[in-house]
């Protein structure tokens, strides 16, 4: 037992001494706004707005480079080839034994 409260003060400890997150993120935005972070941050805008520049003008070659598959589509089709035993029917039996367990119906689940 005392190994464990040990653990549970050192935690203790730990926690009084963390900075909060927004002090933490202010922080670094100070840091990457300083002078010695402006080459990158430069290169980076140049970078950013070489792609928007190319999309918006209908680059073809950049047309080409982007991937066109539609992961909603392959998505669908991978929760159809689940078939009755794959997890996302599991998960809606779930559901609805949720539901008639509260009383509320299959109707309320939304078959």
């Amino acid at each position: 037992m005392k190994g464990v409260e040990g653990i549970q003060r050192m935690f203790d400890e730990l926690l009084l001494k963390r900075k909060g997150h927004g002090s933490e993120q202010a922080g670094l935005r100070r840091a990457y706004l300083s002078p010695k972070w402006d080459y990158t941050n430069q290169r980076y805008s140049t970078f950013v707005m070489g792609l928007f520049t190319e999309a918006l003008d209908g680059d073809e070659a950049h047309r080409a480079s982007w991937p066109t598959v539609d992961r909603f589509e392959v998505g669908m089709e991978k929760i159809n080839l689940a078939g009755k035993g794959g997890v996302v029917q599991g998960l809606l039996k779930w559901a609805k034994d949720q539901s008639n367990l509260r009383g509320a119906g299959v109707a309320a689940a939304g078959n």
